[in-house]
């Protein structure tokens, strides 16, 4: 009952705030971060050929570009801008680090995150338990969601599982679908193959899972 509670009151106030969150979720290496940077039109976020982020990384709108570490005891801190990757790469986050880490929040004058707009940045799925518990905390905590798939392994059976029993059960208002990665495919020709594939196993396991739950 206390954690529904918290959760009402955290939707509460994001109605009352008007703020719209949207996280982008995915397998590691699918170039979340990548596409991150591109919708701010800057790169803010720490990409590495390596999993990289550790952490959840809000970006919210802000005049200045600046950045608050907000732990789990309530208080938080700001930090240098350049320091970001201290706080939110698994080269320097610690577990024992993550685990008093709520959440790193960015604050930058993109024109993506006006009217209240905020994208959060989650560490890959199917790389660490500790990393991928980070990513579902969230889910309950967000508007829709943007499910990177890498259209270098399309569609895994973990992102199957994940889409089935994580994001189509959160109850989100959306959830959108990316293939990253299309100009790595070689031809035009391939990369329509791969994204008929992918349209076809995401409306296979949605209509699946529909029928289950709703008959």
């Amino acid at each position: 009952m206390d954690k529904s509670i918290a959760l009402i009151d955290q939707v509460a106030g994001r109605l009352r705030e008007h703020r719209f969150t949207v996280a982008v979720v995915g397998e590691f290496k699918t170039g979340k971060s990548t596409f991150v940077n591109a919708l701010l039109g800057v790169d803010v976020v720490p990409t590495d050929v390596i999993p990289a982020t550790a952490t959840l990384n809000r970006m919210t709108y802000g005049l200045e570009s600046q950045i608050e570490v907000y732990y789990k005891d309530g208080h938080h801190e700001a930090v240098e801008f350049n320091k970001l990757k201290e706080f939110v790469t698994k080269e320097y986050v610690t577990t024992d680090l993550l685990n008093t880490i709520d959440e790193v929040v960015v604050y930058h004058p993109a024109p993506y995150l006006l009217n209240n707009v905020d994208i959060i940045d989650t560490p890959g799925l199917n790389d660490e338990s500790s990393m991928t518990a980070v990513t579902l905390s969230v889910l309950p905590k967000i508007d829709a969601a943007i499910l990177v798939i890498s259209g270098l392994a399309p569609f895994s059976d973990y992102t199957r599982q994940f889409l089935e029993e994580r994001l189509l059960s959160a109850d989100l208002g959306r959830v959108i679908f990316l293939v990253n990665r299309i100009g790595q495919l070689g031809s035009p020709e391939d990369a329509d193959r791969i994204i008929q594939h992918i349209e076809k196993r995401i409306r296979q396991n949605v209509i699946d899972r529909a029928k289950r739950e709703l008959g």
